[in-house]
C-alpha cells in the first residue's frame, strides 16, 4: 500500500492494482470517486514472461481533451503566426525583385518624358532575372532611341546638302553670342555671303552640277574660318558666318579676301570648268545699344552693295 500511494502521487492519477486472478489488491480512491474517470490498463508480466499483475490509472478524459483541445489552438496559433512570416518575407522579396524594380523603370520612362538626353543613361536596376533581362533589352531599345534622336537633332540644325550648320543653327547661334558679348562687352562680325549668277549655272548645267558647286564652295569657305566661327547656309545660294571676337574691319578685310581668292578658283564638275563669282557683306555687333536684327539688315545690305557694285565685298562701319 506504501509503494502504490507513492505511485500514485508520482502520476497524480488514482491507481489500482490487480493480480493475475483478477483480484484487486490496491484502490487509492473510493468506487465513488473513480465513476467519472477513465481507466487504463498496463499489464506487467514476470522474468519468465507470466502475467504477474495489472495496474491501472484512472484518468479524467475531459480534462485531457480540454488540454488537447488547447494545445491544438496553440499549434495553430503559432502555424498561423509562422505563415504570416513567411507571407510578409514573400512579399518583401517580390517587392525587391520585381515591383521596386518595375517602379523605378517607370520612374524613368517619365524622366525621358522629361528630358531625352535621359535617353543616353542606361537604367541600372536590380531584380531577378526576368527584370534583368528586361532592363538589358531596355538600355538595348533607348541606347538605339538616343542614337535616332540624336541624328535627329542633328538633322535639324545641319544643312543635308552641304554639311554644314543650316538657318536654324546659325540663328540660335548668334542668340547665344549676343548674349556672352552683352554679359562681357565684346563684339563680333557678321559676314552675308551670297553666289552671283548661281541660277544661271543651276539652269543651265543642271541641279546635280549646282549642287555640287554649293558643297564645294562651302567647303572652300569653310577652309577659311577658325573653329569658333560658325559657317551656315541660310539660304539657297546664300551663306552667312559668325566671327566672334572680330571687331576691326582690317582683320574683316583680310578674311573676306582669303574667302574671295580660295573660293572663286576655277572648280571643275563633271564636263564643266566653272569659277564661282562671291559678294560678300559685312557688319558688326559692338555694343549693348547695337541691334542684333539691325546688324542682319546692314550685312545683307552690304553684301547686295558688293553684288551691284562687283567689288567683292562691301562692309558697314
Amino acid at each position: 500500500a506504501p509503494v502504490m500511494a507513492l505511485v500514485k502521487d508520482k502520476l497524480g492519477n488514482p491507481v489500482s492494482l490487480y493480480d493475475k486472478a483478477g483480484q484487486k489488491l490496491f484502490q487509492s480512491h473510493h468506487e465513488n470517486e473513480l465513476s467519472e474517470l477513465t481507466p487504463f490498463d498496463y499489464d506487467y508480466v514476470n522474468e519468465d514472461g507470466e502475467f504477474a499483475y495489472r495496474l491501472q490509472i484512472h484518468r479524467d478524459i475531459t480534462s485531457l481533451g480540454e488540454q488537447m483541445e488547447k494545445f491544438m489552438l496553440y499549434a495553430g496559433s503559432v502555424a498561423l503566426a509562422i505563415t504570416l512570416v513567411i507571407v510578409f518575407i514573400a512579399i518583401a522579396v517580390f517587392r525587391k525583385s520585381l515591383i521596386k524594380p518595375l517602379e523605378n523603370i517607370t520612374t524613368y520612362f517619365g524622366q525621358i518624358v522629361e528630358q531625352p538626353s535621359m535617353l543616353a543613361k542606361p537604367v541600372n536596376v536590380q531584380g531577378n532575372r526576368e527584370v534583368v533581362d528586361l532592363v538589358r533589352n531596355l538600355n538595348s531599345m533607348t541606347a538605339h532611341m538616343n542614337g535616332l534622336n540624336q541624328r535627329l537633332e542633328g538633322m535639324a540644325y545641319v544643312d543635308a546638302l552641304t554639311a554644314i550648320p543650316n538657318r536654324l543653327a546659325f540663328n540660335e547661334r548668334l542668340e547665344e553670342l549676343t548674349h556672352f558679348s552683352r554679359k562681357n562687352d565684346e563684339g563680333f562680325c557678321i559676314f552675308i555671303i551670297d553666289m552671283n549668277k548661281f541660277k544661271e549655272i543651276n539652269d543651265s548645267m543642271g541641279h546635280d552640277v549646282g549642287d555640287e558647286l554649293l558643297k564645294q564652295v562651302a567647303d572652300k569657305i569653310l577652309r577659311k574660318t577658325r573653329e569658333s566661327d560658325l559657317l551656315a547656309r541660310i539660304g539657297g545660294d546664300e551663306f552667312g558666318i559668325i566671327f566672334p571676337g572680330l571687331t576691326t574691319i582690317t582683320d574683316a578685310e583680310i578674311i573676306a579676301k582669303n574667302i574671295l581668292a580660295s573660293a572663286t578658283e576655277e572648280i571643275k564638275i563633271k564636263a564643266h570648268r566653272i569659277r564661282p563669282s562671291l559678294s560678300i557683306g559685312f557688319a558688326f555687333y559692338k555694343d549693348n545699344t547695337t541691334d542684333v536684327a539691325e546688324i542682319l539688315r546692314q550685312a545683307d545690305q552690304e553684301m547686295y552693295q558688293a553684288k551691284k557694285n562687283r567689288c567683292g565685298y562691301s562692309y558697314k562701319i
